[in-house]
């Protein structure tokens, strides 16, 4: 759970946010309700593109 608080405080423009947490004891299970954001993950821009080039690389690394 400290994964958790620590989520509830970041804010940075890299960042998902966390915008609530529902602990159900009934199913025993937490949900994390979180941003959506447009634009895919890493390994689809993998499978897409293949390897990257150094430049674009960086860019990406710098952007997670």
């Amino acid at each position: 759970m400290r994964e958790i608080a620590v989520m509830k405080k970041v804010r940075h423009r890299n960042c998902v946010a966390l915008h609530e947490v529902i602990d159900d004891p009934s199913v025993d299970h937490v949900f994390l309700v979180m941003e959506c954001i447009d634009g895919g993950n890493v390994q689809e821009l993998l499978q897409e593109l293949g390897p990257l080039r150094d430049a674009l690389a960086r860019v990406v690394v710098r952007d997670v």
